[in-house]
């Protein structure tokens, strides 16, 4: 919507600016607690993951159709229409490749969120559920210190969830400056 505007951009604008003012806690919250518990646990986490997805896709939408109104009164974009080249060709071989790492940082950084949003789910009660394993359960299983002093072990959830989330945070670090052609 951002390359050719209008009243589609005006609508699908409309859209995402609705979906950004929803408060996403208390959905999730409302989502996740209104699944069935008698499901099994891979949809369970699938609608977990679905319901994390409709709330997490308008930001990145929003930043790419920023790029998007930037990028397209640029020089060489001109120049590629000027020359002869389709709508299609001038979007993904000219526009994209000038903004393709700050998708994949936006995507990889979005990825750590999600883990999070599915761990706190989890151990608020309406994720998954035991006997499911997922380090919100886990946690919510060591969430008392008795537990703790005789079971050490079940504070390495909160360990791992640390670290799956500050690797794939570096991970989309060192992605975008890997596929910046500006960052030589």
């Amino acid at each position: 919507s951002g390359y050719y505007g209008g009243k589609p951009d005006f609508v699908i604008q409309r859209v995402i600016e609705f979906v950004l003012a929803l408060p996403t806690i208390p959905i999730w919250l409302a989502m996740a607690a209104a699944l069935p518990q008698d499901w099994p646990a891979i949809t369970q986490y699938f609608m977990i993951t679905v319901i994390l997805s409709l709330t997490g896709w308008a930001q990145l939408a929003r930043v790419v159709r920023g790029r998007f109104l930037s990028l397209r009164t640029e020089e060489f974009v001109t120049a590629a229409r000027l020359d002869g080249c389709g709508e299609g060709r001038i979007i993904f071989r000219h526009m994209m490749p000038s903004f393709l790492s700050h998708i994949i940082a936006s995507v990889t950084l979005a990825i750590p969120a999600m883990i999070l949003a599915e761990t706190a789910l989890s151990f608020l009660g309406l994720g998954l559920q035991p006997p499911t394993i997922s380090w919100g359960v886990l946690l919510r299983e060591a969430q008392n210190i008795r537990s703790i002093a005789t079971a050490p072990w079940l504070f390495a959830p909160g360990a791992f969830v640390v670290v799956a989330v500050m690797a794939l945070n570096l991970l989309g670090d060192g992605l975008r400056d890997a596929a910046d052609p500006y960052n030589k």
